[in-house]
């Protein structure tokens, strides 16, 4: 399906139809999930360190991307943008990283996001929820909390596009 820019804050498909435009929000994250820093939990409340494992970049800046390509992958917006932008878009998502860690004892690893959807302009909001996903960890050390990680933020991803895309398509 071929997309056409009709105005800033719209688009439009071949076949005529308004497509809405969303734009997310760089992700906000819990103290303890800002920094580049791979985490794991020995107790509860307890964050650790590993001591030589790190993100490639912090997990916020890694997410927008990824929740960007998700809402795409639903096929429900003409345009799915990343803030700042200067399109004015009638949607947007902020998002707070709640848990992004390896949970040592239970063997798993777990990632909770909170996210908002706005109706941009009457600044509703129409949706507030945390989603959660875990995984768990098939070996030991960072590699494997990677790994697991892998699984449950596209879970989590997942789910929340395919909210915003119900919640966007029932108020059309």
């Amino acid at each position: 399906m071929a997309i056409a820019v009709t105005s800033p804050a719209t688009t439009t498909s071949s076949a005529g139809a308004l497509a809405p435009v969303m734009l997310v929000a760089t992700p906000r994250a819990a103290a303890g999930f800002d920094n580049d820093r791979i985490v794991y939990v020995l107790e509860a409340h307890r964050l650790q360190p590993y001591a030589d494992s790190q993100w490639i970049d912090t997990p916020s800046k890694m997410l927008e991307p990824m929740i960007s390509a998700a809402l795409s992958r639903t096929g429900t917006f003409g345009a799915v943008l990343e803030a700042p932008s200067p399109v004015n878009a009638q949607w947007e998502l902020q998002s707070d990283i709640v848990r992004l860690e390896q949970e040592v004892v239970a063997a798993r690893f777990r990632f909770t996001l909170h996210v908002t959807l706005i109706e941009k302009q009457t600044r509703t909001v129409v949706l507030v929820r945390d989603f959660d996903a875990s995984a768990p960890i098939t070996g030991t050390g960072p590699a494997a909390a990677v790994a697991a990680a892998n699984v449950v933020v596209a879970d989590v991803l997942n789910q929340v596009a395919g909210a915003c895309a119900n919640e966007v398509a029932r108020r059309r």
